[in-house]
């Protein structure tokens, strides 16, 4: 079968059919996303913020999350390729709503560590931020299985479960240790969302590894996107 006649099955029966200026789509929608997960692991890094206003600081990583949306929209504008596909995209996108609205709480709770409703939306923060992740990661793996590309599909399953297991092992210590310090009267939630600005320098090392892999993941996507472009040429 040529790549002019490149189907796939929905769900509901029907097959969809790729064209050329889909596939372009694809590739400027992945290529968004990537710059735009980059530039907010960067910004995280050096700890950049944008002051608005005179009192308001916003962590840096919010222009990162808001590229990525970018990207994400390009590709949901490409394209109904199958409702799971679209059902991803929504899902990743409503992640990247919720990570735009909470990223002040991060300043926020820094100026005022004590403060029970900030560290609440801190903790949340993170852990949208991680499905965000998983999120990308299983939209890897839908493209995959649209190019029936098996090597790019076990990646992503395999990135996923690493995933898991690398955030697993920080959050298990980060709870350890806030039990034990709720012990002396401090407040289990506190404590929780405190530990974050103290954890040793490793587990950020660690931390970044799956999402090292997932940016090479997302540019062969991008890569493979652009050759089937070139195929409908």
């Amino acid at each position: 079968m040529s790549s002019k006649q490149q189907a796939h099955d929905r769900s509901d029966g029907t097959r969809v059919q790729q064209t050329g200026i889909e596939w372009l789509y694809l590739n400027r929608g992945f290529t968004y996303l990537f710059w735009g997960l980059l530039t907010g692991l960067v910004s995280v890094a050096i700890k950049m913020k944008i002051t608005v206003y005179a009192r308001i600081d916003i962590p840096a990583f919010v222009l990162g999350a808001l590229l990525s949306g970018y990207g994400l929209f390009i590709l949901h504008v490409a394209g109904e390729f199958s409702d799971e596909w679209r059902k991803r995209i929504n899902y990743s996108l409503l992640l990247m709503i919720l990570i735009v609205y909470l990223t002040p709480f991060y300043s926020w709770f820094s100026q005022n560590p004590g403060e029970l409703f900030f560290c609440f939306n801190l903790l949340v923060l993170v852990f949208v931020s991680i499905l965000y992740v998983l999120s990308i990661i299983q939209l890897i793996c839908q493209l995959a299985k649209l190019l029936n590309h098996q090597g790019m599909l076990w990646s992503g399953r395999m990135l996923f479960v690493i995933t898991l297991f690398m955030v697993l092992i920080p959050f298990g210590l980060i709870l350890v240790l806030s039990i034990k310090s709720s012990r002396f009267g401090t407040d289990c939630l506190v404590c929780v969302a405190d530990y974050f600005r103290y954890l040793p320098k490793i587990l950020y090392v660690l931390a970044s590894i799956p999402f090292s892999f997932l940016m090479v993941l997302i540019w062969q996507a991008r890569d493979l996107c652009y050759n089937e472009f070139l195929k409908h040429e």
